[in-house]
């Protein structure tokens, strides 16, 4: 019989008590997959080629976002989205948080308007990203406890 999480709060419960029988629960691609979704939808929201005024031939910042998991001390488990710097995520601050205008090396004075994008993104997904982290997590520990 298969384990249905459906709240947040079943599902620390349900960590609480499972993670003391199996302490290599694979959890780093449990909160990988929620974090893909945002992932994803950032991407999708980017301008392109990058950000405004970007040369046509750099990469597309939307092609350097990435997601990551990886394990904090043996005890959380964290998931990061961003931009890939050897793929053209230099700039995602940039983007996001917006810049000082410069106009053939001198400051204009202006300043381009924040994008917020992967702001955005978050508000957008959280319901699915929440249903993705329970899905995911009940999958592995159906998987872990062999049912």
């Amino acid at each position: 019989m298969s384990i249905k999480l459906t709240t947040p709060e079943a599902a620390l419960s349900l960590l609480e008590s499972t993670l003391q029988r199996l302490p290599n629960l694979p959890l780093a691609g449990v909160v990988r997959k929620p974090a893909q979704v945002l992932e994803k939808s950032w991407s999708a929201k980017l301008p392109q080629p990058g950000y405004p005024g970007d040369k046509d031939t750099s990469n597309p910042l939307a092609g350097s976002l990435t997601t990551k998991s990886k394990d904090v001390n043996g005890v959380r488990y964290i998931a990061i989205v961003g931009g890939q710097r050897d793929k053209g995520g230099r700039h995602e601050h940039l983007v996001e948080e917006g810049h000082e205008l410069f106009s053939h090396g001198k400051n204009t004075g202006k300043k381009t308007r924040p994008g917020k994008y992967g702001e955005q993104a978050a508000a957008e997904t959280e319901a699915e990203r929440e249903r993705v982290f329970l899905d995911a997590l009940t999958a592995a520990v159906d998987k872990a406890l062999g049912i």
